[in-house]
């Protein structure tokens, strides 16, 4: 086991300590995509095992509205990039938790509670998305957590090349527990009967989850992941992917017709000037605009 596992898994023991000690009610914090959400899915398994209150919020950003209207003794964010803690009272920092895997050009206050691999000497791919650490984190909450393992690999279904290092111990825990099933070149999950390849699964809840952002399909997914009803994500999946579709061919058509793109120096801006994704999560307007 390299150091930077050990370290990291006593770091989880840590964390773990933390946690029990935050006054209910805790306010979940989360990114709109599938490791945000499979990862607020098993934080609420573990806050339920030490019967703590809490509520759920799923976001695309961190906007510093959100965090003044934030009215909980407890605060945990999962899955959110961004130097947002600065939005953060200090009266706060205490109760706060983030715990993340994205690259930080600031870094926290020491008062924070703040869990990153990053800082432990991963690397690269090898890197824990936030499902795999909570799914980890679980270890000191419950006796068996690998019926859950097929939520940390869904959250490793936006990290490119086989999973490694954390995320193979809960690929392997996952197959020894039957919930995930090696499926030709890849691996498949089993959620409460319904069955779906990893990375395929992850494309799909986050695509189902931005494009129904304000239906609050975020919170719809982890209920599914909960109680069951995943099955349901096939007819959402089509739904979506037309609307999505639509946007985009909008959009394009109307760079064609170049009414829409202008130059500063040597920044190239656009505008959506028909307010095509006014409705949608800023994720998916950030994927058209990456194309």
């Amino acid at each position: 086991m390299s150091d930077a596992i050990l370290n990291y898994l006593n770091e989880l023991r840590r964390l773990g300590g933390v946690i029990k000690k935050l006054e209910p009610p805790i306010c979940i914090i989360s990114s709109d995509d599938a490791d945000g959400l499979s990862s607020t899915y098993l934080l609420t398994v573990i806050l339920d095992s030490i019967d703590k209150e809490y509520r759920i919020i799923v976001l695309d950003k961190v906007y510093p509205e959100i965090i003044e209207r934030l009215n909980y003794p407890s605060l945990i964010f999962l899955d959110l990039g961004g130097p947002f803690f600065k939005y953060i009272d200090e009266d706060m920092f205490r109760s706060t938790i983030i715990i993340d895997h994205h690259m930080e050009a600031v870094k926290p206050p020491e008062m924070l509670t703040y869990v990153n691999p990053l800082n432990f000497g991963f690397k690269d791919d090898s890197t824990p998305s936030t499902s795999v650490t909570i799914y980890f984190l679980m270890k000191d909450f419950l006796e068996r957590r690998y019926q859950y393992s097929w939520a940390a690999l869904i959250g490793v279904g936006e990290i490119p090349g086989e999973p490694s290092e954390l995320a193979w111990r809960a690929l392997i825990e996952g197959i020894k527990s039957g919930v995930i099933k090696r499926s030709r070149k890849s691996y498949r999950v089993n959620i409460h009967g319904y069955e779906r390849e990893y990375r395929a699964l992850y494309k799909e809840l986050t695509m189902v989850s931005t494009m129904g952002y304000y239906d609050d399909m975020g919170l719809e997914i982890v209920g599914w992941m909960r109680y069951g009803g995943m099955e349901d994500i096939r007819r959402y999946v089509e739904r979506f992917k037309e609307a999505r579709k639509e946007i985009y061919e909008k959009m394009f058509r109307r760079f064609e017709e170049g009414e829409m793109v202008f130059e500063k120096e040597y920044i190239q801006w656009f505008e959506d000037v028909d307010n095509l994704f006014y409705n949608v999560s800023s994720r998916v307007f950030d994927t058209f605009s990456s194309t």
